[in-house]
Order: structure tokens, then C-alpha cells, then sequence
């Protein structure tokens, strides 16, 4: 928290005694009470208590808080938490430099499997729309959607045949409002169409468990009755179709083996199929293979070198597990870039997707792993969509779920930090950081900027963000091992914010009228004495295209030094004059601030800050002090000194290297 903070509240939860008979008691003690005072703490109710505490005016550091639970009959239990007070006036912020300018990647969505209600259906729609949920992942994943082939010509198909209970036709129906789009993954074709005659899971050795080529044109036929069963139902058009789950493994759980050359064959076939029907515009991606397997590269290099087979596939997607498919692990940055890199290689450039992740511990150090695996897929490997394994899982398999047992985890929130903020649609620009990771959006449609920052170390971290036309004020959330994507203050046009040790924060401005902005003016030295001096201001315009009128202050930390500048400008030009001149016979450092407000709504506000060091001038110099004079000044061999007065004075001369001169 910030230097005089007002009072701070933190919910305890879970208190009980472990029968759940007796009263339990809590208090709180603080290592540092000339920081903070030993903290208040209320009575239990519903198992919550409310501890409160606040820091003493003007003082900075940091206190451990201990909390003490005690119930009769029990042991007492204890548990810390540090409290840091940072004054963010006096604090060094590292810089991040936003450029809107400099676009990468466009954002399809975030989500995750949607495929299960939950212990509780209705919980788990609301924990999605409150997350923010842009993207639902739905599986056909057994259950028999086509069990007995519909008839015998794959060109025709007989919509009744298939059965809309394989499907999360209730899930998908419930959440169509307000999640984005909907993306299918195919397990398993219809068991009759493979080698193996099996949909269900299979032995790890088996080598017929695969799609058989004579089926090609039926399984194109069962994707397309997906789509229309869905639209069908749901009223709700899929947005795009994965062919094959985790195609190098034999699963216990619908599987099926499709090697590159099969895959590029397989999405010939789908595709053709797609245009004949009008759904040309259903995306499909491959391989969402793992990059453990080492297979990755080729199966997108073979679909590469098919023109038929490229002109139909549309990104490339990837599972962000290790080898075994069900551990952390998968892309780092390198891994994701190299990814990208072959996406985007010779003539057919495809988006990158992580489309399944999960097994990441179901505590703080597992939600700061999962945000960091988010980062490096959108910084590194430029993708435009992120989705989990399942949203919600039971408490036996917690590290499977953003839910978990209708609880949202502490995954669930640093989820939050990235989906809730940055929308379909958003384009992620440059983010120069001189410290913590850090990574920004701009969203031309909701007319927003985001900027998402990772303090991935143990001690809090000041940040000033910098950049021209962003919002000059932001709101900011925050995730940490005690924050659930918590509100905290705004933060001004000054983009000062102090970041908790290990936390996610994401700021979000509202950027419907972009702020006015002007090139950086460089820092100038002058001598003493010198006169007016005059700055040229260049690349002065309103935000928007000089549709709004700007007026433009600058102002001095050091008056006495350098007087409040006065600035020259007309509007709807873009450049302008500031004028300053030093006082008279005074040296030193004054930071000018240059402050453009234009007239649009909201106000556009920004500032631009320079120095100006008035040092004494090389040479000799003439001292106006009325005792002493030096003449001429500069002077070439001969100089005269003139004192007012030789009554106790001692006068010495030297050289420029400091000898003294006799």
C-alpha cells in the first residue's frame, strides 16, 4: 500500500474449529508498530472475520502481521502475511513505454472447456460471464453423435441420425450470450469409421487407432452435422473446428492417431466439404499437438507444402503440457516464438492458439505459473487465443479447473487479469519495460487501452507508464496471494503504481478521446547568465486529428531558478515556442512540465517533462559580487583583477587543472 493509506480491510476466511462447535477467536499482531498498530479484528460470522489496520502518517517499510486463530479444544493455528508501505513519491519507478503505434497480434478470445456444468450449473455460467469468458471449448468426446452411420452416401445427410445429446447442448445454450465463440474439438471420429472399429479409449501400443482413409468423405460429413446440429439447437454458428485432440497419443478416453501426412489429407477433405455447404467460413485448426512430442513444425510444414491443404487451414494450435499430456510444461518463450515463426513462414501465414492447458497446483505459486505461461503466449508466440482444460472440476482434481468445486481459485483470478480486460478484437501493441514483464492492448471498438504487468519478484515494484495518446487515467485491478482481482485506486496522468510483491495488475484506461501528445523535448544545459532561451515543441496534435482545441502550461519545480516558462502556440498547429530565462546569477537544475489539456470529453490530459541545468560558463568568469572584477573576460594573456578592497583578504589564482599560479 501506498504511504498514508486510508484504513485497510482483509477478509479472513474459513475460520472454524474443526468440528464446527466451539467459537473461534482471532487476533493480530504487527512485528512493526511504529508502521502499522497491532490490527483490529471483528467478530467471526459465517466463518469470516474482517481485520483491519492502518498505517501511521508519514512513515514507510514494511510489517509482518500475524494472525491467531484459537477455539477450545483445538489447536491454535497461525498464519503471516507481510504488509509493504511504499511512498510512491520518492520511490524509483522503472519505466514502461507503451508505443500504440507498433501493432502485433489480434485477439480472438480467452476461455476454456466448457464441456462439464460443474457441481453446480448455475454457479459455473455465472463464474464465466464474471471472468469474462470470450471463447468456450466444446469436445465430441464419445458419447455416440453419429453411433450407426446415418446412411450410405457421405453427400447426404440425414440431420436426424445424430444425436444432440453427445453434445453440451445445455452448457453451450447458456452461456451463447455472452461468450464470443464457441470452438469444436473432435476426440475421436465415430468408432465405425476407424480401423480399429472403437471410439473409447484404447491400449498405449495399439497401432490401429486411426482414422480409415476410405472414411475421409463420412467424418466430413459428421463435422459438418456438428456444425448444423449446433447451429440447430443453439442458434449460435461455430467459429472453428479442431480435427483431432492430441493426435500422437493412444488415450484411455476417445483417441485417435493422425500422423502430418494424414492430418494435411484429412483437412483437404473437411475443407472441400465446408465450401460445398456454405460453411467456408468455419475456421479449422491443427494440430493441437504437444510441443514435448517434438512434432510440431512438421505438421504444420506438411500442410505448408500442400497449396490445397494450406489455402483451407487457419491456425495453427497447440497444448501447453509436457510429454505425458496431462502435466505444466509445454512452450516457453523461445518454444512459442519458434512456433510462431514456422506459422509464419513462406506464403501461408496462420495465427497461433493455445487450445488446452491445465495441472498447475491449486495455490499461489501455480497461479503465478499459469500467468506467466499466458504472458510468454501472448508476447512470444503472438497468440491470438488462450483457452484452459476444463473451467470447473471437482475438489478431488483441483489442479484440472479454474473452479474448483464451485470455489474460483487463485488460477481462476490471474485468468481474470488477462480475459475480463482484453476483448475480441483488441490489437496488442509494443510495451518496453525496464523492469517487470509487461504487455498492452489497445481495443479501437471499446476505445480502451490495457496494459497487464507481472511482478514475478518477492518485493514491491513502483511503474510509471509512458507513452504518447494514452488514457490519462486508468483503473487497476489486481490479483495476489490476497487479492481476487481486486479494484484499487486510479492512477493518474502521471502513470505512477506500486505493484505488490508477486502480483498481477491490470490497468485499463478509457481512450474514446486520446490525450493530446508532443515529442519529447530533450534535456538542456545553458550558462549563467545567458539570456531568453527558446524550445522548439514539435509534434504537437490533439489526439484525434486537430478536431479539438489545446491549451498548453509549463511550469517550474525550481521558480527561483527558472521562472514558469511561457509557451507560444496556435491551435491546430503542430509545433509551437517555449520561452525561459534563468535569474540572474544562479546556477542549478529546474524540471520543467509541460501540460497539454484539450476540450474534448473526457478531458485529454498529458504531460512532458525536461530539465534545465544553468552551469557556471567555461573560461574566466566575470563576478558581479561588487568587491571583486576580472577583465577581460574571456582574456587571451593579460588579466586585470580589481578588488574593492585589499583589508583582510586573501586573494589565490589557478589554473584550470587546479595549480595555483604564482
Amino acid at each position: 500500500i501506498e504511504k498514508d493509506a486510508s484504513p485497510q480491510i482483509v477478509t479472513l476466511s474459513n475460520i472454524a474449529d474443526g468440528e464446527g462447535n466451539n467459537p473461534v477467536t482471532v487476533s493480530a499482531t504487527s512485528s512493526n508498530k511504529s508502521l502499522i498498530p497491532n490490527p483490529v479484528v471483528g467478530a467471526v460470522e459465517n466463518n469470516i472475520a474482517l481485520l483491519t489496520y492502518s498505517p501511521v502518517a508519514g512513515q514507510a517499510g514494511n510489517s509482518v502481521i500475524t494472525v491467531t486463530a484459537a477455539a477450545e479444544g483445538s489447536t491454535s493455528i497461525v498464519k503471516t502475511f507481510t504488509v509493504y508501505v511504499s511512498d510512491l513519491d520518492s520511490a524509483s519507478a522503472k519505466d514502461v513505454t507503451i508505443d500504440l503505434s507498433t501493432i502485433y497480434q489480434e485477439i480472438d478470445g480467452f476461455g476454456a472447456f466448457m464441456g462439464s456444468g460443474g457441481n453446480d450449473p448455475d454457479t459455473i455460467i455465472s463464474l464465466a460471464e464474471d471472468i469474462g469468458m470470450s471463447m468456450a471449448r466444446f469436445g465430441v468426446i464419445g458419447g455416440g453423435f453419429e453411433e450407426i452411420n446415418d446412411n450410405s452416401d457421405p453427400n447426404i445427410i440425414n440431420l436426424e441420425a445424430y444425436n444432440p445429446s453427445a453434445l453440451s447442448i445445455s452448457n453451450m445454450k447458456r452461456i451463447a450470450p455472452f461468450v464470443d465463440k464457441f470452438i469444436v474439438t473432435f476426440w475421436s471420429p465415430a468408432g465405425w469409421m476407424k480401423l480399429n472399429k472403437w471410439e473409447n479409449g484404447v491400449e498405449g501400443y495399439a497401432t490401429d487407432n486411426k482414422l480409415d482413409p476410405k472414411y475421409y468423405e463420412e467424418y466430413a460429413e459428421e463435422v459438418v452435422a456438428m456444425i448444423q446440429v449446433v447451429k440447430r439447437e443453439t442458434g449460435k454458428d461455430i467459429y472453428a473446428v479442431g480435427l483431432q485432440n492430441e493426435p500422437q497419443f493412444n488415450e484411455p478416453y476417445p483417441s485417435c492417431q493422425v500422423n502430418p501426412g494424414e492430418f494435411r489429407d484429412i483437412i483437404k477433405v473437411v475443407g472441400g466439404r465446408l465450401d460445398a455447404e456454405g460453411l467456408g467460413n468455419v475456421k479449422l485448426f491443427w494440430a493441437e499437438a504437444l510441443p514435448a512430442q517434438g512434432s510440431i513444425k512438421a505438421y504444420i510444414d506438411v500442410v505448408k507444402a500442400d497449396p490445397v491443404a494450406a489455402a483451407y487451414a487457419d491456425i495453427v494450435a497447440i497444448h501447453n503440457y509436457d510429454a505425458d499430456g496431462a502435466s505444466v510444461g509445454g512452450a516457453g518463450c523461445d518454444y512459442w516464438n519458434s512456433i510462431y515463426n514456422w506459422a509464419q513462414a513462406g506464403n501461408n501465414q496462420y495465427k497461433t492458439w493455445m487450445t488446452e492447458t491445465s495441472g498447475h497446483k491449486d495455490d499461489w505459486n501455480g497461479a503465478m505459473t499459469l500467468a506467466g505461461n499466458i504472458f510468454n503466449a501472448l508476447e512470444c508466440g503472438n497468440a491470438s487465443a488462450w483457452v484452459f482444460w476444463s473451467f470447473s472440476v471437482s475438489e478431488g482434481s483441483p489442479e484440472y479447473g479454474l473452479v474448483v468445486g464451485n470455489r474460483p481459485s487463485s488460477r481462476f483470478y490471474v485468468s481474470k487479469q488477462y480475459y475480463k480486460f482484453i476483448r475480441p478484437g483488441a490489437l496488442r501493441v509494443n510495451a518496453v519495460s525496464a523492469g517487470i514483464p509487461a504487455i498492452a492492448f489497445k481495443d479501437n471498438s471499446a476505445k480502451t487501452v490495457s496494459v497487464v504487468l507481472l511482478n514475478n519478484t518477492t518485493e514491491p515494484q513502483t511503474i510509471e507508464i509512458k507513452g504518447l495518446g494514452l488514457p490519462s487515467q486508468w483503473e487497476s485491478y489486481t490479483t495476489s496471494n490476497s487479492r481476487n482481482c481486486e479494484k484499487g485506486k486510479m492512477v493518474g496522468s502521471d502513470g505512477l503504481i506500486i505493484l505488490p510483491p508477486s502480483s498481477l495488475t491490470t490497468l485499463v484506461g478509457d481512450n474514446s478521446n486520446p490525450p493530446p501528445t508532443v515529442n519529447q523535448v530533450s534535456n538542456i544545459e545553458v550558462d549563467k547568465n545567458s539570456g531568453s532561451q527558446t524550445v522548439q515543441l514539435t509534434g504537437i496534435t490533439d489526439g484525434e486529428g486537430f478536431t479539438q482545441n489545446i491549451e498548453i502550461v509549463a511550469s517550474s519545480n525550481n521558480p527561483e531558478l527558472i521562472p514558469n516558462p511561457v509557451v507560444n502556440y496556435i491551435n491546430g498547429q503542430n509545433a509551437g515556442t517555449l520561452t525561459f530565462t534563468a535569474a540572474e546569477n544562479k546556477t542549478g537544475t529546474a524540471k520543467i512540465t509541460l501540460t497539454l489539456t484539450d476540450d474534448g470529453t473526457p478531458t485529454g490530459i498529458s504531460t512532458m517533462q525536461f530539465t534545465v541545468n544553468v552551469k557556471v560558463p567555461t573560461g574566466i568568469e566575470t563576478l558581479s559580487e561588487g568587491t571583486i572584477s576580472v577583465f577581460p573576460n574571456p582574456a587571451t594573456d593579460v588579466v586585470k583583477i580589481s578588488l574593492g578592497t585589499t583589508r583582510g583578504n586573501y586573494l589565490s589564482i589557478s589554473d584550470e587543472t587546479g595549480k595555483i599560479m604564482t
